[in-house]
């Protein structure tokens, strides 16, 4: 922007041309209007360099690192690098040396002196002479005194307070004394059991145009969601005249229809019917085998050519083919 501005300045004085009379002179003397501007160019020329020592901070983030926090950073991957070195050194004797640790502490924590024993009838005494803490002793004794027993040397690793340092030392000296039978009676207070058979309870065929939602719930497969559907799609139709009805359900699975099915009949002929000759054109779309296009088709028709004589005369409508025909006929009449 500096050089720009200079060179801007230079333009002006190039530019400027030169008088007929005293041209030297008047080509190196300037207007007021020129030397304002001049001024006003220098001037801004001279603020902007000053200002963009203390703007360019603001606009260029100084990333540089502080000398600390690269020597922090050095020390410590140095420090990672010797750690590596080190586990690398000692890869293949991490067996050998756990085992001389373990050994060390063992021998540095165990106070006691080892003797074989019953787990079962040794005393406070006993266990204290073995190098176990109070602590872990009144545990043994409470399990015992409730009526627990040790069944095995193994057993012991079971109880609560034993470091495995004491563990390992402990069950090779455990002797699991036998009564004098030779046998261990291990009374089982729990009733032996005994298999139950559950009957299948039995479904029953119900009246599908009579049948309320808790009948439908009791089908197989069917929740009070479809049990809902299936009610609220036989309102609409006016009642179902045949079992297969069911399944044009909205969101009813064939596969769950196909189990219901053999639980569905049918009793009596309950469907309501509609007058295609008093109906309205809105009558005729709530049915859902008609909606509007056929009730649509079936007004215009009765206003051409009158009413009805005879329920075939649908037929006489083009769209109406011998399958919808079939399908809307139970509902209609004259």
């Amino acid at each position: 922007f500096v050089i720009a501005s200079i060179a801007f300045a230079t333009f002006i004085l190039l530019k400027r041309t030169p008088m007929q009379n005293n041209s030297s002179k008047n080509f190196l003397t300037f207007t007021k209007k020129e030397k304002r501007g001049i001024i006003v160019i220098l001037t801004l020329v001279l603020g902007i360099f000053i200002c963009s020592k203390y703007v360019y901070p603001f606009i260029v983030k100084d990333n540089a690192i502080s000398a600390t926090t690269a020597n922090a950073a050095i020390d410590s991957l140095k420090e990672k690098v010797n750690s590596k070195n080190d586990y690398a050194q000692n890869d293949g004797n991490d067996e050998a040396n756990y085992q001389s640790y373990s050994k060390k502490n063992y021998n540095d924590a165990f106070t006691g002196t080892m003797f074989y024993f019953d787990p079962n009838s040794l005393d406070a005494t006993g266990w204290k002479k073995l190098g176990i803490k109070d602590k872990t002793i009144a545990t043994i004794q409470n399990y015992l005194s409730k009526g627990g027993k040790f069944r095995s040397p193994e057993d012991l690793r079971k109880v609560w307070g034993f470091t495995e340092a004491e563990k390992d030392r402990l069950v090779p000296y455990a002797r699991i004394t036998t009564p004098e039978n030779g046998s261990i009676n291990y009374k089982n207070s729990y009733p032996p059991y005994e298999k139950k058979t559950f009957e299948k309870q039995a479904i029953a065929v119900i009246d599908i145009n009579a049948g309320d939602s808790a009948a439908f719930v009791d089908l197989p497969g069917i929740g009070p969601g479809f049990s809902k559907r299936i009610i609220n799609f036989r309102n609409k139709l006016g009642g179902f005249y045949k079992v297969e009805q069911v399944a044009e359900t909205f969101g009813l699975p064939d596969s769950t229809f196909q189990k219901i099915k053999p639980y569905l009949k049918i009793n009596g002929n309950n469907i309501r019917q509609i007058n295609i000759n008093t109906a309205t054109n809105d009558e005729l779309k709530a049915h859902p085998y008609i909606r509007w296009q056929l009730a649509n088709v079936i007004t215009e028709y009765k206003k051409q050519h009158g009413n009805f004589k005879v329920l075939e005369d649908l037929k006489k409508i083009m769209i109406i083919d011998a399958e919808t025909y079939s399908k809307i006929s139970p509902y209609l009449t004259l």
